[in-house]
């Protein structure tokens, strides 16, 4: 419900107070050309205040088309309209996690570390932060070592190949969720590679959850970190977890664009395993050898079919 249209003086307090910025969009207000409009920040009907410190001042045009009636959340969702605005032209697959991480200073740096079997040391000297320890757990199944950190946002960068999809509308039940109190249940993941004392971090998956905080304000977030994985079990399990498991809603487009990179991945083991060059795409005549070798599962090729790809007949 909107509060009653205040003084002039008392706009001018909120405008000040907002640095002269519609609270909902975050762009300038000018009073003497734009409709303005007070407003509850946080409903009434969520326990929101009658008073000022509740008061919000907006443009009309804003505060009419809110997405949530909680401002906060509006706030946010105007935000991510913003940035699915400018991306989504240029892919469909966007805004992604990197777009958000590029809008709020995210996906800067790469910590220093060290490891031993027991134990990960980050150095965070691009923040000025100290170092710090992390135990190392195995993956009793996978054989995967991991670690659980919080990281500033300036070191996580997104992994778009594992994890192509955008961050949809269901954002907002997140928003409201965070707002409200609770948890975050599920931690996001990430793989890292350790090469010369610097770890290479990108994220794969819960970006929807980490993109929602980030809206939100938080600075650091929690993930769950694999070392030096094997990034082709990874994507499998992705592509996975999002098709035949239906572990996370992906759509068509998705699941196809992951079957390929799967597809390209055993492209690029089979090239390796027949000593041919990586520009090699001539698979008209020997791509039913190739699914041979594929479902074979085997990473070596006789050398009587080697014989045969070398020197194909007329």
């Amino acid at each position: 419900m909107k509060a009653a249209v205040a003084p002039t003086q008392q706009i001018q307090r909120l405008l000040d107070q907002q640095k002269g910025e519609c609270f909902i969009c975050q762009r300038p207000i000018d009073p003497a050309v734009d409709s303005i409009e007070v407003d509850h920040i946080i409903p009434r009907a969520r326990g929101g205040k009658d008073d000022e410190n509740n008061y919000a001042a907006t443009h009309e045009h804003c505060n009419r088309t809110k997405s949530d009636s909680d401002l906060r959340v509006a706030r946010c969702l105007a935000k991510y309209e913003q940035i699915k605005e400018k991306c989504s032209a240029e892919d469909p697959k966007r805004p992604h996690l990197g777009d958000f991480l590029g809008e709020f200073g995210g996906g800067k740096f790469f910590p220093n570390v060290s490891q031993t079997e027991k134990v990960l040391t980050l150095s965070l000297a691009d923040k000025g932060l100290p170092s710090t320890k992390h135990v190392v757990f195995k993956d009793k199944l996978s054989g995967f070592d991991y670690v659980f950190l919080t990281l500033p946002i300036e070191y996580l960068h997104h992994d778009d190949r594992i994890n192509p999809r955008a961050v949809g509308g269901r954002i907002r039940g997140l928003l409201n969720e965070f707002l409200s109190g609770k948890p975050q249940l599920h931690v996001s993941l990430a793989w890292g590679v350790i090469e010369q004392g610097r770890l290479e971090l990108k994220v794969f998956d819960g970006q929807h959850k980490a993109v929602a905080q980030m809206l939100l304000g938080v600075r650091e977030l929690p993930i769950r970190l694999f070392i030096n994985p094997d990034l082709k079990v990874l994507l499998e399990a992705n592509t996975n977890a999002g098709t035949s498991l239906r572990q996370v809603a992906f759509d068509q487009a998705t699941q196809r664009y992951l079957g390929s990179q799967l597809y390209w991945e055993k492209i690029d083991e089979y090239r390796g395993a027949t000593n041919k060059p990586q520009d090699d795409l001539c698979f008209r005549a020997r791509f039913t050898e190739f699914l041979a070798w594929r479902a074979a599962g085997s990473n070596e090729v006789h050398s009587r079919r080697r014989s045969h790809w070398n020197h194909p007949s007329p």
